[in-house]
C-alpha cells in the first residue's frame, strides 16, 4: 500500500494547512486562486481519509509532513499544534460517547433520529443553494449614461436598449450591446422619444408601442425598428394611449395587456396583426392595471403582479388567446405571488418562471401550484424602472431608479444555469 498517497503540491499545501493558514492565506503564498486551494484541499482529505483540518495536522505529524512538535522542534507553530492534538484527542473521546448516545436514541427514538438527522442536512443543503444564488448575480461594467424605464429586448444575440427616462428627461436614444466586443453601440434614434414602454421581436424587427413622451404626455404611436437595415419606421397606432402595459408575443401576434393613460387604468386586450398592420380588441383581463409584466410558460402567457391606481397586486393570471377562438374565456386564475409585484419582470429562463422585483425573486415551482420566495444579493437591490432581456440563459438588468430617485446606469447579469464541480471518488 502507498505509504505517501500526496502529490508534492499536496504535501505542500498540507503544510500549509498544518500551520493553520486559511485557504485564502494559502492562495497568496503559493500565487493561485482560493478555488484551487479548496479543490486540492478535498483531494488531501479523501486521499488520507480524514474529515477535517485537525485530522489532516495529525496525518502531517505521523507521517513526518511535519516535524512533530513533542521533538523538540523550536518551530513557533508547535504549541499551537499540540493544543489542536489535546482537542482532537478531547474530541475524539468525547465523540465516542457520542456516537454510543446517538446509537441508543436511533433505537429508542427511530424515526424521530432521521428526521433531526434530514433537518441537518436540509440546513446545510440551504446554506450551500444560498451561497451559489448569490454567486449567480454579477455586476458588469455600467451604461453608458443613466437610464430608467427604457425599453428592450434581445435580437441576434444582441441587446437592445431603446429611450427611458434620465432624471425626467425622456430621451430617444437607441443603443445595442455586442457580447463580442462587450461595448455598447449608438443606433439612429427612435423617431418620438418615449419611456415606459417595453419591446418585443416579431418577424426580425422590433415593435415599440405607446409610452410617454415629452410633456408627460401619453401616446399611441407604433414604431417599429429594422436591425437589418437600421432603419425606422411608423406603423398603424394603438385605438388608445397607453403606457406601463405588458407586452408578449403569441403565434405571430402581438398582444398588449392593460396599461394606462395618466391616471385612467386599463384591463383591455389588443393584438396585432403585422401583415395587416391591425390592432384587434380581444378578451379583456380579469381587472385594470399596469406597471406589471408578462412572460410565456406551459404555452400560456401569465401576467404578474401590477398596481390598478390604489393598490400594489400580487394578482397572477394567464391568458391563452387560442381559446378566443373556441368562444372560450382565455383567463385562468394562477397563484398570487407571495408579495405584491410592482414595476418587477417577469421572463422563462431554462423552463422555469421568475419574477424579479426591485428587493426579491420569485420563481414558479415546476407543477405551477405555487411561488418560492428568494432574496438578492445586497449589491442588487434594485430600483423601479429596470429594463430587462434574455441571452444565453441569463437574465441581464438595465438601468432603473435608486433610493435617491435618480436613475443608474447599473448593469447587471443573473445566471439561470449553473454546475457544481465535485471531487471525482476512486478507489485508489
Amino acid at each position: 500500500m502507498d505509504n505517501n498517497p500526496l502529490s508534492e503540491r499536496e504535501r505542500e499545501i498540507l503544510q500549509l494547512v498544518s500551520q493553520g493558514k486559511s485557504n485564502k492565506q494559502i492562495a497568496l503564498d503559493l500565487f493561485i486562486s482560493v478555488n484551487t486551494v479548496k479543490v486540492h484541499v478535498s483531494n488531501i482529505y479523501e486521499k488520507i481519509g480524514v474529515a477535517s483540518r485537525t485530522e489532516a495536522t495529525l496525518y502531517a505529524i505521523e507521517n513526518g509532513i511535519i516535524p512533530n512538535p513533542g521533538s523538540g522542534s523550536t518551530d513557533m507553530l508547535a504549541p499551537t499544534i499540540t493544543t489542536e492534538l489535546v482537542k482532537a484527542q478531547e474530541r475524539q473521546r468525547l465523540t465516542g460517547l457520542q456516537l454510543l448516545m446517538f446509537l441508543f436514541i436511533l433505537l429508542v427514538l427511530g424515526s424521530s433520529g432521521y428526521f433531526f438527522i434530514n433537518r441537518a442536512l436540509q440546513t446545510e443543503e440551504n446554506n450551500v443553494l444560498s451561497e451559489l444564488n448569490n454567486n449567480r448575480w454579477t455586476s458588469l461594467d455600467d451604461l453608458p449614461t443613466p437610464t430608467s424605464f427604457a425599453a428592450s429586448t434581445t435580437y441576434n444575440a444582441q441587446i437592445y436598449l431603446i429611450g427611458g427616462s434620465t432624471d425626467g428627461k425622456i430621451n430617444a436614444t437607441v443603443r445595442r450591446f455586442n457580447f463580442q466586443t462587450e461595448q455598447w453601440e449608438e443606433l439612429p434614434d427612435k423617431p418620438t422619444p418615449v419611456s415606459n414602454v417595453n419591446a418585443v421581436v416579431l418577424g426580425e424587427k422590433i415593435y415599440v408601442p405607446g409610452g410617454i413622451t415629452s410633456g408627460e404626455n401619453t401616446i399611441s404611436v407604433l414604431e417599429v425598428y429594422d436591425p437589418r437595415n437600421d432603419t425606422w419606421s411608423t406603423k398603424n397606432s394603438l385605438p388608445n394611449p397607453l403606457s406601463d402595459y405588458a407586452l408578449e408575443v403569441f403565434e405571430g401576434k402581438l398582444y398588449l395587456f392593460g396599461g394606462r393613460n395618466k391616471d385612467v387604468y386599463s384591463d383591455r386586450v389588443y393584438s396585432y396583426d403585422p401583415v395587416l398592420d391591425k390592432w384587434t380588441e380581444e378578451a379583456s383581463i380579469s381587472q385594470h392595471r399596469a406597471y406589471f409584466d408578462s412572460a410565456q410558460w406551459g404555452g400560456k402567457i401569465y401576467l404578474v403582479g401590477g398596481f390598478d391606481g390604489k393598490n400594489n397586486l400580487s394578482l397572477v393570471e394567464s391568458y391563452v388567446p387560442s381559446r378566443i377562438g373556441l368562444g372560450e374565456n382565455p383567463v385562468n386564475q394562477e397563484p398570487l405571488l407571495p408579495e405584491p409585484a410592482v414595476s418587477c419582470k417577469a421572463e422563462q429562463l431554462v423552463d422555469t418562471l421568475f419574477v424579479i422585483c426591485p428587493s426579491s425573486m420569485t420563481k414558479l415551482s415546476p407543477d405551477g401550484s405555487k411561488w418560492i420566495l428568494e432574496t438578492l444579493p445586497d449589491s442588487f437591490l434594485l430600483g423601479q424602472g429596470f429594463a430587462n432581456a434574455i441571452f444565453n440563459n441569463n437574465l441581464y438588468i438595465m438601468g432603473g431608479i435608486n433610493s435617491t430617485g435618480q436613475a443608474t446606469s447599473f448593469f447587471g447579469k443573473f445566471q439561470a444555469l449553473y454546475s457544481i464541480v465535485l471531487p471525482i471518488l476512486t478507489n485508489q
